[in-house]
């Protein structure tokens, strides 16, 4: 009995293998467009004319590299006309949320250009007054496009600035040259021409109340970030000094604008991955800044497939049950068969009826009625 078990299982797990295994047929549909034909009582002029290349010059006049290094998919733009007023809107969908992030960081928060999910909205155009223009775009943006699994993550770089005295709408965020160099102006940052991303670096730039702009260069890990750090020191002659805890280094950087350059001091530190740059500030604010910026590790999984759900884990495991059920009830069947077929047929070569049902053998004593005889003598 133990054998049949384990030749039934090892029959059947192949199967139920590959029954797993086996690519489920999808059926690719078309993308559903950018920019609707109608939302919240705007209605679009003429259809909105949607392409897979860049017609914003915003993007077009950039280059190829700027838009491959944005992973740009496609855009739309259409003109909306409500009550009287006007708006023309520019839609343009990139790789994921990451790369939206990098071309617009803000979301939506008023009534002009917003970014929601791997798609940024720009308000080009307002002719009139149009009244409730951010609820209606609010509205259009819930009918946009979602990113979902990987794609739909942000980056959390910008999360480690520090929030107090952050200016929000100077906050430039970059993976690669082409929008680091367009977005990140050498008026800004020491670092505007002197960061290296064949690297797999990040940066993040922003401005602080009192002018000053605190820079943070990402690094795939600790020892990249300290081979850089090193480069950064003879760059802007970084060098420990007394009045800065151990760590801090300050120097000197460049700036450059339309009345030439500037030297301006930088203190700079890392912390793990992460090397900070903190220019145009004081040593006071410096360290108030340092302070707040501590890098902690975070493993996060990202799922190719997506976000999966608790009832489609418990449909698909009722389903392998199901069919290992039914893989070792077959087994059985066919086992039975080949193995009573088998012996039914040597049966009848040894002239013999096929089943065995009716060779039922007895032992028998022969014993039959008769006179009784005892051992006893008559007297």
């Amino acid at each position: 009995m133990r054998r049949c078990l384990t030749l039934l299982f090892l029959l059947a797990t192949p199967a139920l293998l590959f029954a797993q295994q086996k690519p489920s047929a999808t059926v690719q549909l078309p993308p559903k467009p950018l920019l609707p034909q109608s939302f919240a009582g705007w209605t679009a002029v003429s259809a909105p004319q949607e392409a897979t290349h860049a017609i914003s010059p915003m993007i077009g006049e950039n280059g190829i590299a700027f838009q491959q290094e944005l992973g740009f998919r496609r855009e739309s733009v259409a003109r909306y006309a409500k009550a009287g007023a006007a708006i023309d809107l520019d839609a343009m969908q990139f790789a994921d949320a990451t790369s939206a992030f990098s071309f617009f960081p803000d979301p939506i928060t008023g009534p002009g250009s917003f970014r929601s999910s791997d798609t940024v909205v720009l308000l080009l155009h307002e002719n009139g007054k149009p009244a409730h223009l951010k609820e209606d775009l609010q509205e259009l943006a819930k009918g946009l496009p979602v990113a979902t699994g990987g794609k739909a993550l942000l980056p959390s770089l910008p999360d480690y600035l520090p929030k107090e005295g952050l200016d929000r709408s100077s906050l430039v965020y970059a993976f690669g040259p082409e929008v680091w160099h367009l977005n990140a102006s050498p008026a800004q940052t020491p670092l505007a021409d002197a960061l290296d991303f064949s690297t797999g670096a990040e940066a993040v730039a922003a401005k602080y109340k009192g002018g000053g702009t605190l820079t943070l260069v990402n690094y795939p890990t600790p020892q990249m970030a300290q081979a850089q750090w090193k480069s950064f020191a003879a760059l802007f002659h970084l060098a420990p000094q007394k009045n800065l805890p151990e760590g801090l280094q300050s120097g000197t950087g460049t700036l450059k604008s339309s009345s030439g350059t500037s030297a301006i001091p930088v203190t700079a530190w890392r912390s793990g991955p992460i090397v900070a740059f903190a220019s145009s500030m004081t040593a006071q604010q410096a360290l108030s800044l340092a302070d707040k910026i501590h890098y902690e590790a975070e493993i996060t999984e990202n799922k190719p497939q997506g976000y999966v759900s608790e009832a489609w884990r418990a449909a698909h495991l009722y389903l392998g049950i199901a069919a290992l059920s039914g893989i070792l009830c077959g087994s059985a069947i066919f086992l039975g068969l080949f193995f009573g077929g088998a012996r039914a047929i040597i049966r009848v070569l040894q002239g013999k009826s096929a089943s065995s049902v009716e060779d039922t053998e007895f032992i028998s004593l022969h014993l039959a009625p008769g006179p009784v005889q005892t051992d006893a003598k008559p007297d």
